[in-house]
Parts: C-alpha cells; sequence; structure tokens
C-alpha cells in the first residue's frame, strides 16, 4: 500500500509539472491583443482593433508606425508561418528538422534566393527600403517580448529576427512556385527520347505543325541526367512547393453591367492547400493610405483588395519565366562547360548546411555550381556529359515589384493603379482593376524575357526555339540568350472595353500574331469559358450572381466526356447503371454527387488505360504535367482510330470501347474498395476531401493538435470553384480558392472576402481553423471598413504607445 500511494504521489507530482509547463508554454505562445502596450520604436500612438472575424484594423499617425503595426500584428498570427516560409527561401529547414530536410535546402542554397533578395533590397527605392525597415522592426519588437511559437518550443529552437530582405525572399519563393513549366520541359525531353517526335507532337498541347523538333543528333546522344536535384521532389511532396496547378479566377463589369451602376470585380486565387493560410487579412489606415485585403504573411503590402478608390485583383498569367539550357561538361574537367568555342570555368561556391541531430559535426557543405545562364539543377555523376542549367527572371536584380506593391495600394484611380505594374519583373500576374469612377482595366504584370533578335518571338524552323519552352534548349551557343524584357507599354492591357467586361482564368490571353512569345503553356479555357457565359446570361449583374459565380461547380467537360463514352455498347447490367446515372446529371461535381463521383474516377482511370502502357517509367511525370496537356483527353476522346488506345502489352488490338468499358469497370472496383459496396453511401465528397494539414501535422499525435478534421470536397480542377487533385496522389484536392474577394464599387465600404483557414497560425486560437466551414460553403463575411462599423463588430482592442 506504501508503494502505491508513493507511485500515484510521484505521478501527481509529475502531472502538476506537466500541467505548469504546459500552462506556462500556452502563455508564451499566446499573443496579447487586448489593453495597452508601450513600445519603443514609433512615434506616435497605434491603434489596432482586431474585428470579430479576427481581422486587425490598423490606425496610425504615419507610415512607419502603421507598418512597424503590422509587422507586429501579423508575427502574432503568423510568426512560425513567416519563419518556415524564409527558411524554405534560404535552404535552412535542416536546422529545425535535421537530415531529412537537407536535400531541399540544397536545391534552394542552389537557387541562391537570398543572395538575390539582398541584391534586390540594395537597389530598392529608399521609401521602399523604409517601409520594409519599419514592418520588420514591429515583428522583432514582438520577438524580443519573449513570446513564442508552438512549433519553435516543440522543434527547441529560437526565432532570429526578421529582416527585410526575409520579405523580399518570401516573394521571390512565391514567384519561383508560379514558375510552373520546369516538369513540362523534362518531361517532354524524355518523351522525345523514348518516343519519338511523331507521338510528342500528339502529347503536347500547343505545337506547331509546321515546327521541327528533332534536337540535334548530338544532343539526343548526350548522357543527359533528366532529373532535378533530389530536393525539388521533396519540397513538392513535403511542402507542397512546385505543384504546377496554381491557378485562379479574375473578373470585372463596369456600371453598363451591373444593377447598381458601378463596376464590380471578383477574385479568387487559387494555391496549394495548407494550414495556416497562405493568406493573412489587414486593414492599413494612416495619412496617405487606407486599405484592406489579403497580404502574404512577413510582407507589409495587401495583394488583393481595395483602397478607398480602387480595387483589384490577379491571376497567374502563366507566362514562361524560365528556360532549361543543356551544357555540355568538359570530360577532362567536369567544374568547365562549353561556352560557343571554349571551355568556361563554372562559377562555384560552397553551401554549409547546419543539420540539427548531428552533435558536434552539424554542418555538411557541398559544392554549388553555376554556367552563365544560372545555377546547375541536374544531379551530376561521373560520366555524364551534360547537365541543365536554369535561367529565371527572379534573378534580374533591378527588380522593383515590392515598390509596385506599395504604388498599389496607395492608386486613386486606375491608372494609377496600373504605374504600380511598371514595376514588377518576378511575377507575371493578369491584374484586374476598376475604380469608384466607374473604369474598370486589364493589365498584364511581370516580366516577360525577349528570347530573340528584337521583337521576333519565333526562331526559324532548322532547330526546335519553334516551340520554345516545350523543351530544353542549347545552352553552348547564344542564339536561345535572353535579351531584356518585354518593354511595360508592349505589354497586354485593356481598359474600359465595349464589351463593359473582362475574365482571366489562366487562358491564353493573346493571339498568335503577338510579336513575343509569353508562353506555350495555359490553362484549358473551361474555366473562362464558364465565366463569360455566367456574365452573358444577364444584362445586369449583382453582387449577389458573383457569389454564385464562385461557388459554381458545372464542369463542361464532363460533358463532353460522358457524351463520348456514352455511346458505348455493353450487356453489363452495372456499367449500364452507371451510363444511366451519368446521362441523368447535370454536369455539377458536388460533394453530394453520384455521378460526379462516377465522372471522376471513371476518367482517371481511362488516362491510366490509354497512355500508361506507352509510356511506362514516364507515366508518373505525365500526369504530374497533364495539367498542361489540357485538351489531350478531349482530343483522345473524339478520335476512335488513335493508336493511343491500343495496349501495348496485349497481343490484341484494344478498341476505344473497351478501353472505355475496362475503365469503368476499373472505376467502380476502386469506389467499392474505397466507399464499400452500398451506393446509397456513394458521394463524390467522400473520395474528394479537403485536408488541411501543417508540417507538423505529419507526426502521430502532433496531428490531432495541428490538422482540423477532413471535409467533404466539391468541384474538380475543371470548375470555377476549383479544387483541383492529382491523378498520381488521388483524391485528396491540393490546389483551392485560398481567398475569394468581392466588391461593388458603389458601396467599396461593403466588400466580402473569404479566407480558407483562418486568421492565426496559432493551433490553440479560436481562428485558427475557425473560417474552413464558411470557405467550403462559400459563406463571406464582410472587409469591414468604416471605423463606426468595425468598432461595433469589435473583437479586441490593442493600443501601442510610445515609451
Amino acid at each position: 500500500m506504501k508503494l502505491i500511494k508513493s507511485i500515484l504521489f510521484i505521478f501527481a507530482v509529475l502531472l502538476v509539472l506537466s500541467c505548469v509547463y504546459f500552462f506556462s508554454v500556452l502563455r508564451k505562445i499566446q499573443p496579447d491583443i487586448e489593453g495597452e502596450i508601450r513600445v519603443s520604436g514609433i512615434k506616435s500612438p497605434v491603434h489596432i482593433i482586431r474585428d470579430k472575424y479576427a481581422i486587425p484594423h490598423i490606425y496610425a499617425e504615419n507610415t512607419h508606425d502603421l507598418l512597424f503595426a503590422q509587422g507586429y500584428v501579423t508575427a502574432q498570427d503568423r510568426l512560425w508561418q513567416m519563419d518556415l516560409t524564409r527558411r524554405i527561401a534560404g535552404g535552412r529547414l535542416s536546422e529545425i528538422f535535421g537530415e531529412g530536410t537537407v536535400e531541399v535546402d540544397y536545391f534552394f542554397r542552389v537557387l541562391e534566393i537570398k543572395e538575390i533578395a539582398e541584391r534586390i533590397y540594395k537597389n530598392l527605392h529608399d521609401e521602399t527600403r523604409e517601409e520594409l525597415d519599419s514592418f520588420s522592426s514591429g515583428a522583432n519588437y514582438y520577438l524580443e517580448s519573449g513570446k513564442k511559437t508552438i512549433e519553435s518550443v516543440i522543434l527547441g529552437y529560437e526565432v532570429e529576427p526578421w529582416n527585410p530582405v526575409d520579405t523580399i525572399s518570401i516573394h521571390l519563393l512565391s514567384a519561383f512556385d508560379l514558375s510552373i513549366n520546369m516538369d513540362e520541359e523534362i518531361f517532354a525531353i524524355k518523351a522525345l527520347k523514348k518516343l519519338g517526335e511523331k507521338k510528342l507532337r500528339e502529347l503536347l498541347p500547343v505545337y506547331p505543325d509546321r515546327a521541327s523538333t528533332v534536337l540535334p543528333e548530338d544532343i539526343m546522344k548526350l548522357n543527359l541526367r533528366l532529373e532535378f536535384l533530389n530536393g525539388y521532389k521533396i519540397a513538392r511532396e513535403q511542402f507542397g512547393l512546385f505543384q504546377g496547378k496554381g491557378a485562379s479566377n479574375n473578373w470585372v463589369v463596369d456600371g453598363k453591367r451591373s444593377i447598381n451602376g458601378r463596376p464590380i470585380l471578383a477574385n479568387d486565387v487559387h494555391l496549394r492547400i495548407q494550414i495556416p493560410s497562405v493568406w493573412h487579412e489587414v486593414h492599413l489606415n494612416a495619412p496617405g493610405i487606407n486599405v484592406i485585403g489579403a497580404a502574404f504573411p512577413g510582407s507589409p503590402y495587401v495583394l488583393i483588395g481595395h483602397n478607398e478608390r480602387v480595387a483589384w485583383g490577379f491571376t497567374d498569367a502563366m507566362a514562361d519565366r524560365i528556360d532549361l539550357f543543356i551544357e555540355k561538361v568538359n570530360p577532362e574537367n567536369p567544374r568547365e562547360y562549353w561556352n560557343k568555342d571554349h571551355w568556361e570555368k563554372m562559377r562555384i561556391k560552397k553551401a554549409e548546411i547546419k543539420v540539427k541531430g548531428r552533435g558536434d559535426n552539424n554542418e555538411i557543405t557541398r559544392e554549388v555550381k553555376y554556367t552563365r545562364h544560372g545555377p546547375i539543377i541536374s544531379s551530376f555523376k561521373e560520366g555524364i556529359e551534360a547537365v541543365l542549367s536554369m535561367k529565371w527572371t527572379g534573378s534580374m536584380v533591378e527588380d522593383q515589384t515590392l515598390k509596385g506593391a506599395s504604388v498599389l495600394n496607395r492608386a486613386k484611380n486606375i491608372e494609377e493603379a496600373r504605374q504600380g505594374s511598371d514595376y514588377s519583373k518576378i511575377y507575371t500576374l493578369n491584374m484586374l482593376y476598376a475604380d469608384v469612377e466607374g473604369n474598370i482595366g486589364y493589365q498584364l504584370i511581370g516580366g516577360i524575357p525577349i528570347r530573340t533578335t528584337g521583337k521576333v518571338a519565333r526562331i526559324p524552323d532548322s532547330s526546335h526555339g519553334s516551340f520554345r519552352g516545350k523543351l530544353p534548349v542549347v545552352g553552348w551557343g547564344d542564339e536561345y540568350d535572353w535579351r531584356g524584357f518585354v518593354p511595360g507599354d508592349d505589354l497586354p492591357h485593356l481598359s474600359n472595353p465595349s464589351s463593359h467586361f473582362i475574365a482571366t482564368a489562366n487562358n491564353k490571353i493573346v493571339g498568335d500574331d503577338f510579336p513575343y512569345l509569353l508562353s506555350n503553356t495555359w490553362a484549358a479555357s473551361y474555366r473562362y469559358e464558364r465565366i463569360v457565359s455566367l456574365l452573358k446570361e444577364k444584362e445586369k449583374l449583382s453582387i449577389e450572381d458573383f457569389e454564385r459565380m464562385q461557388a459554381d461547380v458545372y464542369s463542361a467537360p464532363a460533358r463532353m466526356f460522358v457524351g463520348a463514352i456514352s455511346r458505348v455498347h455493353t450487356d453489363s447490367p452495372e456499367v449500364k447503371w452507371v451510363l444511366k446515372q451519368l446521362a441523368d446529371w447535370d454536369y455539377e461535381v458536388s460533394s453530394a454527387s453520384v455521378p460526379a463521383l462516377l465522372y471522376e474516377v471513371i476518367k482517371m482511370k481511362t488516362v491510366e488505360n490509354t497512355f500508361k502502357d506507352e509510356l511506362g517509367e514516364l507515366y508518373p511525370d505525365f500526369i504530374n504535367t497533364l495539367n498542361f496537356n489540357y485538351n489531350l483527353m478531349d482530343k483522345t476522346m473524339g478520335t476512335a482510330d488513335t493508336h493511343w488506345w491500343d495496349n501495348i502489352n496485349t497481343a490484341n488490338l484494344e478498341s476505344r470501347d473497351e478501353i472505355i468499358l475496362k475503365s469503368i469497370q476499373d472505376a467502380l472496383s476502386e469506389i467499392r474498395e474505397k466507399l464499400g459496396v452500398e451506393k446509397e453511401k456513394w458521394a463524390w465528397g467522400r473520395l474528394h476531401r479537403y485536408k488541411f494539414a501543417h508540417p507538423l501535422g505529419e507526426i502521430r499525435l502532433l496531428d490531432k493538435i495541428f490538422n482540423p478534421k477532413s471535409i467533404p470536397a466539391g468541384g474538380d480542377g475543371d470548375t470555377i470553384n476549383k479544387s483541383h487533385f492529382s491523378y498520381g496522389n488521388p483524391y485528396d484536392a491540393a490546389t483551392v480558392p485560398s481567398y475569394r474577394f468581392l466588391v461593388d464599387l458603389s458601396d467599396i465600404e461593403h466588400a466580402l472576402a473569404m479566407n480558407s483557414t483562418g486568421q492565426s497560425g496559432n493551433p490553440f486560437s479560436r481562428h485558427y481553423s475557425d473560417s474552413i466551414e464558411d470557405w467550403s460553403r462559400v459563406k463571406y463575411h464582410p472587409l469591414l471598413f468604416e471605423k463606426k462599423q468595425i468598432e461595433k463588430e469589435k473583437w479586441k482592442e490593442l493600443r501601442l504607445r510610445p515609451m
């Protein structure tokens, strides 16, 4: 009995100590969001009101104090997210995660994002540098208060002070993440070697019939390793980067097409699914600026939103901002590469990567190699005759993107908004904007490389340059070198069109007669065409119409696909049941829909049964780039006699109907395996889920803290309400509308928005995941703009006073 009492006593003591420790940690990670704080570093009092959605509305008497306070509240909400993002960009993940992320760190050290950011910072306008400095000072003041994040406590490290260069780094990382066609170029050259020119021509969506596609024979014979550095793949799998599926929608109508006589603008930005959200909502108010909307955590500017007179939104323009170059390596000296007429020394530096958990020997040193085009990004082994180097627009140090964002936040009309676009080089975006005077406009912004002499975008057909951007190019001559950027005045733009509306959805934005090469890779036109059709349904549109549009899950390709497979003949009762379900379908890919479930799984199985046999080991690369090959299945389904239908691994000559019937049977087998045999329990949303996963949520038990419960998802990669999933990892949503924004310029003070998760990055906060349910149902919250209304909807209030 005495022993039992001793054990119980020890257990009780340990329990008390654990509780004390837990609550002490909890106190350290909870920010002070109400009351009054004396602050060194500000000149005048700052008033911060958080509304019931936890959005901070910051009122200051000057820009320095405003951005200082923004840095402070962003650190309160998203400090660890800020730290993680800059660690990815700077190649410093292994310092907190250990050896599992060394390859990721090495890949990002190769990119030199931090070094590029440092050069950009030195070249920024003085005013922009001051603004970044102010934001950083505010974030660091929060750090100096002794506050921590739960993630840094678990991982056992201290978050370092924030630096203005870190802000630039996270923008560079975002821009590189959207540079999507590298995978496509690698797949194309692999497929060319394996399948030949004719089949490659069929696989690629944009392929001029007149163009010669055969690489010079000496290149085809080179021992060239066609794989990226391992860290590229790991970053994609573990951190959701480089998915190549980011997309977005935006549209705007002018006063003649709106019921209130003023423009209405909509934007929804499709990015990887994650928690915390990609975006942090904020309202900034000081003399000369009054802006509200979504910002990157770690950056002081509203990227999607409105001020008192102008509203704006963006989609990715799908421009080709990266070229891969094939570089010959000197067989007698692997540190040299061929440049025109001589062997040239590579630029070589050491990457010293600190690794947690290695004791005294906690540093791994590797060589990083560069050619005149940029870093070598393919793995290198003895006997390799050629490598891949990469040239990227983000490495051009004259970039002033953040200056442009600052100008945009203060714009008084669409002309000033357009002026902000003059500064950007690292992104290429479709910007739509509108002002309270009734004007609407479009501007392509960003740095578009000029890849040929003068203004001619096409290179003679004597080489593969006529489909530039589909294959890596020769690196030892100068015919593929960049010759500056497309002048800003030559970039596509539009003001107050006669159609009275403008829309973009990552679709092709210029005709073939445009004098510069923007891209050979565009998103499918389905979302764009659906948006336009809905805009034309009514003579006058309301913001409620825009709400319904952002929630729309109608699928045009589903109608085409079902029409094609409905013609198959079968005696199978279960296949007949499937065809009947699809025939009665309205092509709404809702989460509760059985026909949507059947369509999605059958289509995936049809792709697999049609192409996997010929592609073999290239099939994983193919499905990863299938989003680029957007019209491939449409063309294939409409052609009964194409060779792709035949399975080369069998003695028989399979027909289209045989492959379709097999795909239906395979789909039914998979659905039964995953959902059971009871059809009344079948629904698209039971397979297709929104899973918001935190980086630490992969660890057992920690997933209970960091990962919200998954919920059913509707839509797919072709619907306006997009929820793309990868055929390589079905069926969870990988790309979603990370932020939705609507504004009627006749009532600009009452814009609507929704973030995908919540304002806070703290899993113990009530605002960590409180937006997910409403977001999944496309239910908006108001972006409160008037101080009187903000006071009425107040949740917490904090005042910063100078010491």
